[in-house]
């Protein structure tokens, strides 16, 4: 993956300092100062701290000697290369500080001005007094005040939204609607005033036959009423009929085939406003299929929308994505529907409009130019014609009306005399129209047309500046994307290409001018801010496995790429004028041919009707590729190809947040590394500016989604970067009294489960154990505070203070073995599991930042909360933790994260420990039986508590319930249920916490508790816990903060062999297992450090041992090690070898 700078920059200098410094090569094993950054990032363009942070590491060759340590460090700014180069620190000389730390120096200088670059180095030194240094690198500041947008105006195409926006969202009242309809088999069905696509909504039935029906039904959430029954003497089908309602203020009234259903309007007061749905139930086992026509509706004596539906791809309804076993479509001038309803959603005047802005430049030498830029929801931006990036969905997703972000790029070399800037806007989150899964796209709080805001600067070389900014001025004109929706897909019309539209000597004559754009976005900062975080790019392409031709169907085409992602397709293609192709990513191989090939929006086949629709212009090699959506897909179904395309012309573009890569894990196990890849699969498909559940039907930021597979994710990517965004998501969801969402960015679904919004609290621990940096504590602590309080509050109401006691709605243990998705011991205890974590979590912050009442209080409600847990929910009798459903009995996922979590009384841990190893062992047959919080616990637990066996054997099965399955069964990505034939997403990634597991217990590298110089793996805890008749090797490589880890041991004839690799500036704890030998010898490169029982040889890097609970513990410093134990007997272990893989 790519690691270069966020912000587009054209060059960068090379300097040499003033001082005679050390730059190491180090392929001859020398130490050298590396990878400077400033706000976590290499060089970037667009700060907007006033006291940045700065950070360093530290790289050795192979040969390097042991134990490096930086003992003083000094960081020198300046307004210029030139000053920096001659020792001239003329904004900030930090002088020599003591001290190792590298991770987050903040400036102490002078205040540093709006869109000024500056330049630092850091000069670091070892023991013995020795310089070490790095080039110098630069950092520029963004805007820091409204004045600095120099009067730049957020515009648009359009001032409103079209009226023609899908009713589904704008909640229309008042209105009638009308239109034609056949039955061909089962009931005809219609919704009115609906909203979302099933929790509320008024319904219509007609069911034919002697005698037909005409039902009018009520639905709130899972409750169904009856507002009205008439029945018919007789209704036919395949014939054609006309129905017309009519709601007016809470009356409804009817009319069938001209003559009026209901001679008394029909009342109801509860739903007042929602959208249309036409569709097709089954009736007696018949699949429901209906035709229709001529649907025309009205609004205030206005036409809304009149549809014909004459074209095949511009037509007024959507499908509702959970439509499983149906179809829509539209052909030979009807929509006709099996089996789900479709709903209002208006396409005319909803393309993505282009801007123009020409200007000149003065003939003057430039010295320096800018131009800033923040699209809602995407933009893409040319210069001359010429694009400057290659991001994609950008900028980032966000609560607009809290936080929207801008980038920075540098024109000095790229501009002319004569120059233009181009702009094309998508609707991203923004302004998406099209209907969604839960209606999480109707956004009262943001949601508007696209908008742009830009200024770009010029400043000669005599001091004087040009700006350009957006306002009116710039011209605007609708594009060849006729629809865009990350979700649904994009229409596009190459024929409506205005050829060299970005280019100076364009005609812009019939374009119009922009607009001031309507909506709720802020206009500086801190809310207007620079994007720091990874952009999203393509990172892989993949070409076709296999092209098969769909059997009954002149022009579609099954192309399989072997394997699931996220991302597009780009075809290239010879084409003729008008010719329509459409694309349909699908996650699994369904219907070849037959009706069900017409279902482009089925949750089982595409996840979220994924859909790209191309009009050809009809040129040689005509190339498509969407710019604003991504989908979830493993193949797609091409139609409107007569000829087979071949492999060269279909391409799949892999594209996501661009983190660096930051681990690998080998094993023995085939099946783990097959894990293992599929998992990083699902985290790479599941990260696009936030990190997301799947890519396929939601795209959602489920909460949970964040903390849960933290640790997978964090082994695998850099995510720095991209969760202090995250936690910004947290700090602009946050309500006053402390409430967050169960979706972020998001305005809807206010979440109760502590084990999913607590999240906010665990991540911002978890970042600072991986990461070091205490400011996102500072940041984020008094937002945790309050989130903290809804939770204090619920337990000062209940009858065990402070634990929670009264049933609570919540997802607890998600999708679990034994169907559904709520776990059937109910969500409370979890409530209380995570209470007293993030409690503990506080304490343990509190005292990073010094506040001391804090660190007391929440250390003493951990400890109230734990003798009230141990009292509520343990039972003495059964000996083990019950939820408030009782009769369900042992649940595995309690047990595992109490222990994980600490909760366990010390005299209750073996016996807890034994009952559920005996419930994995006997009742499950060895395998887990938890759903998403379990997993993230129980191999923890296990291993923790000395049964690591269990642990391996369970992640070695491959049968329902487990991980293995999702692979036995063809998984190339982790799967939201265990079972191909239960589950809905094929490319979740909640199920990749073995990962972290595999990392952190399995290779044993992790940082635990805060330890003296611990977080940010400045000092890093190496306790594998191998079980080598299971799994004979394991290795992992991992990048922390502080540079390169490798933890990996092996099984081999005569003991076991550990190979340990510590960056520069790090130390490390190695707990070497004893595994049962006793009077053991151990050596390190050949030389013996324990033997008969005590230390023996004193080698370089390495402390004298002691041996504490079947460990030996070292304390090591920097550098390559390898200790070798031989066995005195056969090493214990259990169940069978799996030497797939030969060991590195």
């Amino acid at each position: 993956m790519k690691r270069n700078n966020f912000c587009v920059t054209t060059s960068a200098l090379v300097f040499a300092s003033a001082v005679t410094l050390l730059h190491a090569d180090v392929s001859q094993g020398r130490i050298s100062l590396t990878d400077l950054r400033a706000e976590g990032v290499a060089q970037p363009m667009g700060v907007e701290e006033a006291a940045p942070r700065f950070s360093w590491r530290y790289e050795a060759g192979a040969d390097a000697p042991r134990g490096f340590r930086q003992s003083a460090y000094r960081v020198q700014v300046a307004s210029s290369a030139e000053k920096l180069a001659k020792g001239e620190a003329d904004l900030w000389d930090s002088g020599k500080q003591q001290g190792s730390d590298t991770l987050s120096i903040l400036y102490a200088g002078k205040p540093l001005a709006s869109a000024t670059r500056y330049w630092w180095q850091v000069t670091g030194f070892d023991a013995a007094g020795k310089a070490y240094a790095a080039q110098p690198q630069f950092f520029e500041m963004g805007l820091l005040k409204a004045e600095d947008w120099a009067g730049a105006q957020w515009i648009g195409a359009k001032a409103d939204r079209p009226k023609t926006l899908p009713a589904y969202l704008q909640r229309l009242k008042d209105y009638s609607f009308e239109t034609r309809f056949r039955i061909l088999e089962g009931s005809a069905a219609f919704r009115f005033r609906a909203a979302y696509s099933w929790t509320k909504h008024c319904g219509i039935e007609i069911r034919p036959g002697v005698p037909g029906a005409f039902i009018v039904t009520k639905v709130t959430h899972d409750k169904t009423e009856v507002l009205g029954e008439y029945p018919f003497p007789s209704f036919s089908t395949n014939q054609w009929h006309t129905l017309q309602v009519t709601a007016r203020g809470t009356n409804f009234s009817f009319r069938l085939d001209d003559a009026p259903i209901n001679n008394e309007p029909l009342h109801d007061d509860i739903i007042q406003e929602g959208t249309v749905g036409l569709g097709a139930t089954s009736e007696k086992g018949k699949k429901g299929v209906v035709q229709f026509d001529d649907f025309k509706l009205t609004v205030n004596n206005e036409t809304l929308v009149q549809e014909s539906f004459n074209d095949p791809v511009m037509f007024a309804f959507q499908d509702c994505i959970f439509s499983n076993n149906s179809y829509s479509k539209v052909k030979d001038g009807v929509m006709e529907v099996s089996s789900l309803n479709v709903y209002l959603d208006p396409k005319e005047g909803l393309e993505a409009p282009l801007f123009r802005k020409a200007f000149s430049t003065e003939p003057k030498k430039i010295t320096r130019a800018r131009a800033y830029v923040a699209g809602l929801g995407y933009y893409t931006f040319w210069l001359n014609g010429k694009r400057l990036d290659d991001y994609l969905l950008h900028p980032g997703n966000a609560r607009y009306n809290k936080t929207a972000y801008y980038t920075v790029y540098d024109l000095t070399e790229h501009l002319g005399q004569q120059n233009v800037l181009g702009f094309e806007l998508g609707r991203g989150w923004y302004a998406m129209t099209t209907p969604t899964l839960w209606g999480e796209t109707f956004c009262r709080d943001w949601m508007a047309e696209p908008a742009l805001r830009t200024l770009v600067t010029i400043d000669y070389a005599d001091g004087t500046r040009q700006t350009v900014v957006s306002d009116p001025s710039f011209k605007t004109a609708p594009g060849p994307i006729l629809l865009d929706s990350v979700k649904a897909g994009e229409i596009y019309d190459a024929r409506k290409e205005q050829p060299g539209w970005n280019r100076a000597d364009f005609n812009d004559q019939k374009w119009s001018p922009a607009v001031l754009a309507k909506g709720v976005m802020p206009s500086a900062a801190p809310g207007l801010t620079a994007q720091l975080f990874e952009p999203i790019r393509v990172v892989e392409t993949l070409q076709p496995k296999s092209i098969e031709k769909i059997e009954d169907e002149a022009d579609a085409w099954l192309v399989d790429f072997g394997r699931h992602m996220a991302g597009s397709v780009e075809l290239r293609l010879d084409s003729t004028p008008g010719q329509r192709i459409r694309i349909a990513y699908l996650e699994r191989e369904r219907a070849k041919f037959g009706p069900d090939r017409w279902n482009s929006f089925n949750a089982l086949t595409t996840g979220c009707f994924q859909n790209d629709i191309i009009i050809a212009k009809g040129a040689p090699s005509e190339t498509f590729q969407p710019r604003y959506s991504y989908n979830g897909f493993r193949y797609i179904r091409l139609e409107g190809l007569k000829v087979k395309p071949s492999p060269e012309q279909v391409t799949a573009k892999v594209f996501n947040s661009d983190m660096a890569d930051a681990g690998s894990f080998q094993c023995s196990s085939e099946l783990w590394n097959k894990i293992w890849m599929a998992g990083r699969r699902s985290i790479q498909s599941n990260m696009h500016s936030i990190p997301t559940d799947c890519p396929t039907q939601e795209k959602l930021g489920w909460t949970c989604d964040d903390a849960s597979p933290y640790y997978a994710m964090a082994y695998n990517f850099d995510l720095r970067k991209l969760y202090e965004k995250r936690l910004q998501d947290y700090a602009d969801d946050i309500s006053p009294d402390g409430r967050i969402n169960n979706v972020l960015p998001s305005s809807w679904a206010k979440g109760e489960d502590p084990a999913w919004v607590g999240s906010y609290v665990n991540i911002a621990w978890l970042h600072y154990m991986t990461y070091g940096d205490r400011r996102v504590i500072e940041r984020h602590y008094d937002n945790l505070t309050r989130y903290m309080g809804t939770l204090v509050k619920t337990g000062q109401a209940s009858e065990k203070p402070p634990l929670h006691t009264k049933p609570q709605r919540g997802l607890g243990d998600w999708v679990h073995p034994d169907g559904g998705n709520c776990p059937p011991e109910g969500a409370l205890i979890y409530h209380n599991l995570y209470f007293y974590k993030y409690a503990r979590q506080m304490a343990e912050m509190a005292k990073v930042i010094g506040r001391a009442e804090d660190e007391k209080f929440y250390a003493n409600l951990a400890a109230e909360l734990k003798k009230a847990f141990n009292d509520y929910h343990f039972d003495e009798k059964d000996g083990f933790y019950y939820s408030t459903n009782r009769e369900f009995g042992f649940r595995q996922s309690p047990q595992a994260i109490a222990l994980a979590f600490g909760l366990v009384p010390e005299e209750k841990v073996d016996g807890l420990v034994k009952r559920l190893v005996e419930d994995i062992q006997q009742k499950r047959k060895g395998h887990f039986w938890v759903g998403i919080l379990g997993m993230e616990a129980i191999a923890d637990a296990l291993s923790e508590h000395g049964r690591a066996d269990v642990a391996y054997a369970a992640h070695l099965k491959d049968r329902f319930p487990s991980l293995g399955n999702m692979i036995r069964e063809g998984a190339t990505t982790i799967w939201e249920d265990y079972a191909f034939d239960r589950v809905r997403s094929l490319n979740h990634k909640m199920f990749a916490t073995p990962l972290g597991w595999m990392a952190r217990y399995v290779a044993g590298l992790r940082v635990e508790g805060i330890l003296d110089e611990g977080p940010g793996f400045r000092k890093a805890v190496i306790e594998p816990y191998p079980c080598p008749e299971q799994v004979s090797f394991a290795h992992l490589k991992y990048d922390s903060a502080l540079g390169r880890y490798e933890s990996g041991w092996r099984k081999t004839d005569s003991g076991m062999e550990y190979e340990i690799v510590i960056p520069p500036n790090a130390t490390a704890l190695f707990r070497l297992p004893l595994l049962g030998e006793k009077n053991t010898t151990v050596s390190e490169s050949g030389k013996i450090v324990w033997q008969n029982g005590k230390p023996a040889e004193t080698v370089p890097g390495v402390s004298a041992p002691n041996e504490e609970n079947g460990r030996l513990v070292f304390t090591l410093g920097s550098g390559h090690y390898a200790f070798n134990m031989p066995a005195n007997r056969a090493t214990p272990g259990s169940g069978q070898a799996q030497n797939v893989i030969t060991p590195p």
